[in-house]
């Protein structure tokens, strides 16, 4: 009884701004009052506890907003480098890297050096290179 419908655009969480990918960093300001006009609608109609930024063009925007809506705003710009970090960290301190058993296989040594793509200094794929501290 009393049950709210909800679309199905409601259940996916995504709040499309109207911006292509270019468009983002040509008037911050009006970037700015996009998102935080569709990061009202996730709080306050569909009550999101946190919001996440689509695009890595919108970085620098997920303080302001944090502000502004008063739940955590992650920045993919951001996010993915401190998942680097991250990664480093847990290769030096626990000698962890991600399986090769199924996936993410770096490509054979070999192909590396066909490319002629990357060089004996160059960090890539399983390559983390941690100078000691």
């Amino acid at each position: 009884m009393g049950t709210k419908c909800r679309t199905q655009d409601q259940l996916s969480g995504f709040y499309h701004v109207g911006l292509g990918v270019n468009d983002f960093q040509v008037r911050p300001e009006k970037t700015e009052q996009l998102l935080i006009e569709a990061g009202c609608r996730a709080v306050d109609s569909d009550f999101a506890e946190a919001i996440i930024l689509g695009c890595s063009r919108e970085v620098g925007f997920y303080q302001r907003l944090e502000k502004r809506l008063g739940v955590p705003v992650i920045d993919p710009a951001i996010a993915v480098l401190k998942r680097a970090e991250y990664a480093a960290i847990l290769k030096r301190q626990c000698g962890w890297i991600p399986s090769r058993k199924w996936s993410c296989e770096a490509p054979p040594e070999d192909e590396l050096e066909q490319f002629g793509i990357i060089d004996d200094g160059d960090v890539f794929g399983n390559r983390i290179i941690i100078g000691a501290l």
